[in-house]
């Protein structure tokens, strides 16, 4: 069990679940300012672009893994998949230091302890998360198209359902909807291992548990982060469209092109928007997570 707050301003934040700490939970003890909980959605998007131009660094962090995805491509291995390794466990990296630095200026102790270090430190565990939440996801989904394969055609005429195709679509839409599910579930798992230094399991935990009771939240900042990788992803493919794939997706005979993970490097003015906008909307992640924290506890 953890101390409900770290007094000592130089160690990284690890704000956790009132279940989870010796404390009370409560603001002060948390050391938490009381902005945390009044401010809205709307005023979080506010106090994480103020927060940037105060913390610069969290714009460069982004900056720096762009370039590093890029110069990965001039690894002499399998195309791409250095490039999709530095990209995926970059921008994890950096949504780990946003977060750190945003937990540190709610609690009002920016500045003092090692973002770096503790992002690098608990990187980990948060890649580690995200392969469970991805794999299970993954399985479930994988189960029911080849379980909707074999039993399809009979199964489809038993319900009626106008044939195989139509069942194939119904099935193939059960499968999204388990990953859109599992991504919306664990939203906050990369929070819960930056900010609150749970493990892989004790993230999803975290995760699940904080989604539950603000599902309005967790859809909204998931279906914003999933619009903003796909305009990034329709603007890449028509800016310089010769540059090497990082990845590919092939679905039904049609590969779409996923040239960066989030971060374009295409043009110096792409990457600084989608460096800008990675920053802020990992900074409201992070003030979302705490006040979910929060709130989950004055519920209790």
């Amino acid at each position: 069990m953890s101390s409900g707050t770290e007094r000592d301003p130089s160690r990284p934040p690890a704000v956790r679940r009132r279940e989870d700490l010796d404390g009370c939970g409560c603001l002060r003890c948390r050391g938490l300012d009381y902005a945390v909980v009044s401010r809205s959605f709307g005023a979080a998007f506010i106090w994480g672009g103020r927060l940037l131009r105060r913390r610069p660094s969290v714009l460069l962090v982004f900056v720096l893994v762009g370039v590093a995805q890029q110069l990965s491509l001039l690894v002499p291995m399998e195309p791409g998949i250095a490039a999709a390794f530095v990209g995926i466990a970059g921008v994890f990296f950096g949504r780990g230091y946003a977060g750190l630095v945003g937990a540190g200026d709610l609690r009002g102790s920016d500045a003092r302890f090692p973002p770096v270090v503790a992002a690098a430190t608990r990187l980990p565990a948060a890649l580690g998360a995200f392969g469970v939440a991805a794999l299970g996801a993954a399985a479930v989904a994988v189960g029911l198209v080849i379980a909707g394969s074999r039993a399809g055609p009979a199964l489809a005429t038993t319900l009626g359902v106008g044939g195989g195709r139509v069942f194939d679509a119904l099935v193939l839409a059960a499968a999204v909807g388990v990953v859109v599910y599992v991504l919306v579930k664990c939203c906050f798992v990369p929070e819960a291992c930056f900010i609150g230094g749970y493990g892989p399991l004790e993230s999803i935990r975290v995760s699940w548990a904080l989604t539950t009771m603000h599902r309005r939240k967790a859809v909204a900042l998931t279906a914003g982060l999933v619009a903003l990788f796909a305009v990034s992803v329709a603007l890449e493919a028509g800016v310089d469209a010769g540059r090497p794939v990082v990845i590919s997706v092939t679905f039904a005979g049609t590969t779409v092109p996923v040239r960066s993970i989030g971060l374009s490097t295409a043009t110096v003015p792409r990457l600084a928007a989608d460096a800008g906008l990675s920053a802020v909307y990992y900074l409201v992640f992070a003030h979302q997570y705490v006040q979910g924290l929060v709130d989950e506890a004055a519920a209790v």
